[in-house]
């Protein structure tokens, strides 16, 4: 199986007057996924293709940034495995308590 992830990260100061620039970066990656069971493809598109193309895409972003003349933006790293969890409850239909 062959899949595309796409990876778009907005990067902009928080002001309350104004944004004084925006950067926006559309990233994507092609991964041959073999030798997975179908029930955790989900899973591996979810969380290991964008924790792949993350640090590729902050570095990007953090050299042209730099390379513009702006002062040094520095983007945390994300937890896509919590963001997944996260997703996954929110999804999931919440327990209707039994009186």
């Amino acid at each position: 199986m062959t899949t595309r992830s796409n990876s778009r990260s907005r990067a902009a100061p928080r002001r309350r007057a104004c944004s004084c620039s925006v950067f926006d970066l559309l990233y994507a990656g092609v991964f041959r996924i073999v030798n997975v069971p179908q029930e955790n493809i989900h899973a591996i598109i979810m969380i290991e293709c964008p924790r792949l193309l993350f640090p590729f895409a902050r570095e990007i972003v953090g050299n042209s940034v730099r390379n513009g003349g702006f002062p040094p933006l520095m983007i945390d790293p994300v937890d896509f495995v919590s963001l997944y969890r996260q997703k996954l409850s929110e999804q999931q239909p919440q327990a209707v308590p039994t009186a």
